[in-house]
Formats: C-alpha cells, structure tokens, sequence
C-alpha cells in the first residue's frame, strides 16, 4: 500500500514538473553553466558576470527572479485557495531570496563562529559550520511554523506540501551541504549549478499548480484527478 502511494505520488510530480517550463529553464541554466566554465577555463565570456558564482553575476539575478516568481505564485495559490501553509512557504522562499542577495547565513554564520569560538573540523572552517547552524536554525523557525499551517491529511494542500517539501531539501542539500564540502566542487558548477536546477524544478512544480488551480490541463500531485473531479 505504502509502495503504491509512494509511486503514484511520484508518477505525479514527474507530470507537474516535466513539461515545458521545466525544460525552457533548464535550457538557460545550461547555457549559464556552459558560460560559467568558458569564463574560468578559457576566460571567454571576458566578463566575470557571467560566472556563476560572482555576486550579482547574470546567473545570480536569474535566481532572483526565480525566487520572485515563486513567492509571487504561492501568493496567488494563498489567495485563490485561502490555506495558510501556502502562506508559510511564501515566508520561506522570501527568506530564501533574502538570504541569496544579502548573504545572511554567511554574515550570521562567521558572526556566530566568532561569538561562541567554533573550532574547525577537518577541511570545514569554523565559518562554514557556522552557515550551517545558522541556516538550521532559521528552516527549524520557517519549518515550524509551516508545520503548525500544515493540512489536513489527503487534501491537495498536503500533496502539493509534500513535493515541494522534497524540492526545497534538494535545494537545501546543494546550498549548504555542498557549498561546506569544497572537494567535490568542480568550478563551482557543483554547488550553484545544482542549485539552480533545483531552483528551476521548484518554479515549475509551483506554476503548474497555479495553473491547475487556474482551470488548466496539470493533474494533482499524487492524483490521476483534476479538481473538478473532487468537486
């Protein structure tokens, strides 16, 4: 029974993420990427805007507005189905955004090393492990409180929770595992390639509820049903 459900939750998600917009974004991430290592291996582009990893770099602003769009979306979601857990994950990719353009668990984390003398631990500096008790507590906070909004069992609220729920700890696991284990980064492609593509599933799986929500063809996650059909 588990299996099943486990299976056609999958089935699911694989339908509300791979169609066009999905593959549209994953197009330019690729082509940043591809950029990305021209600039460092053969310093063509000749502007470092186009690295990946530079601050406010094009690839950069694209996650911005990544970002924007999601909290845009869910807040239509919030709005056109009046469930407050929508209204928590909106909270949370605001920090997200937050977090991206003004580097708060990078600054809190090199604060908090400095603060209670955190001590390296192999290859990981005291700041990194710093960026990541500071970037656990603040999904323990967000993640709390979307919790305490979470729905009722069965309901689409909760499917759509629970695949989101999955891509943002694929994302997670990029930001912040990855970006602390430097000897599996290859040019940065690693870390902030796989964030990007994380990022691009996320703004898919996201717009194609709004859009099934909207009337359009997208099934539920989790359901081979449309809405309509639940009545």
């Amino acid at each position: 029974m588990i299996g099943g459900r486990v299976w056609q939750w999958s089935i699911g998600v694989a339908r509300q993420i791979w169609g066009a917009r999905i593959v549209g974004l994953l197009i330019v991430d690729t082509l940043f990427l591809i950029l990305h290592v021209g600039r460092v291996r053969y310093s063509q582009p000749s502007s470092d805007l186009w690295l990946i990893s530079y601050d406010r770099g094009y690839a950069e602003i694209f996650q911005y507005l990544k970002l924007a769009t999601v909290i845009v979306l869910l807040v239509q979601l919030a709005l056109a189905r009046r469930v407050a857990v929508y209204v928590g994950w909106s909270v949370l990719f605001l920090y997200f955004l937050l977090d991206d353009s003004v580097e708060i668990h990078e600054t809190a984390g090199e604060w908090l090393s400095n603060a209670i003398g955190l001590a390296s631990v192999g290859s990981v500096s005291a700041r990194d492990i710093g960026q990541v008790l500071v970037s656990g507590i603040a999904l323990v906070i967000l993640g709390g409180a979307i919790y305490l909004m979470w729905p009722p069992s069965g309901s689409r609220e909760e499917r759509f929770s629970i695949g989101l729920g999955v891509l943002v700890a694929l994302l997670g696991f990029f930001g912040v595992v990855v970006d602390v284990i430097d000897a599996i980064d290859l040019f940065n492609v690693v870390e902030d390639g796989g964030e990007m593509a994380a990022m691009s599933l996320i703004v898919a799986y996201v717009w194609s509820s709004v859009w099934e929500v909207r009337g359009g063809p997208e099934v539920l996650v989790g359901s081979g049903r449309s809405e309509k059909d639940h009545g």
